[in-house]
């Protein structure tokens, strides 16, 4: 695998800097923010916009969980699982309450190139049981599957996003449903979910 860097800019938010895997023509941008978490089970913000070029070439950071035997880890090999290890999640992964609604977005470069085609968007939400899990797992890394699409003319973007796991995201209590707002107090919407709809 080669890869090269892109830039891309998106309105009302910056420069993104992520990678581009050059054998097969697919730009990836990691740890590309969707939302914000302000404070401890409080409901998502959006991002704030940032100066300069952000970084989108590494993994963004996971919500907080412990560690799992998830039958599917087993096909990833060893040296990438560090079952236990904190602050970082099993791939190595940083871990942060606030930081982890972050998305990677795998696009065809030619789509990029032709600018204003549109194209569909597939969002990947990972599994495990509302517990474990991230965008970050190298399974769910969909590059090829990208690249397949654009093979059959059929050229799909894939957005795969982390959200609030365990407590931070599943917890419930009179005071935080008092401390939501309006839309959310009317909502029977859970906090990951309403964070995905910022």
């Amino acid at each position: 695998m080669t890869t090269n860097t892109i830039d891309i800019t998106l309105p009302n938010y910056g420069t993104l800097r992520g990678t581009v895997d050059t054998t097969i023509q697919v730009a990836i941008f990691r740890n590309v923010p969707y939302a914000h978490v302000p404070e401890r089970w409080r409901v998502a913000v959006k991002p704030q916009s940032w100066t300069g070029v952000r970084d989108a070439t590494v993994q963004g950071p996971v919500c907080p969980q412990g560690p799992t035997t998830y039958p599917l880890h087993k096909l990833v090999p060893e040296k990438y699982l560090q079952v236990g290890t904190n602050p970082k999640y099993e791939f190595g992964i940083d871990q942060s309450e606030q930081d982890s609604l972050n998305m990677n977005i795998f696009v065809p470069l030619s789509v990029l190139e032709k600018g204003v085609e549109p194209v569909p968007v597939m969002t990947w939400v990972h599994g495990g049981a509302f517990r474990y899990g991230s965008n970050g797992i190298p399974l769910y890394d969909a590059r090829n599957f990208v690249a397949h699409s654009v093979q059959l003319n059929q050229p799909v973007i894939v957005v795969a996003i982390n959200y609030r796991l365990g407590v931070f995201g599943f917890i419930a209590s009179k005071e935080l449903q008092e401390d939501m707002d309006e839309y959310a107090r009317n909502s029977p919407t859970p906090i990951p979910l309403y964070d995905q709809s910022v």
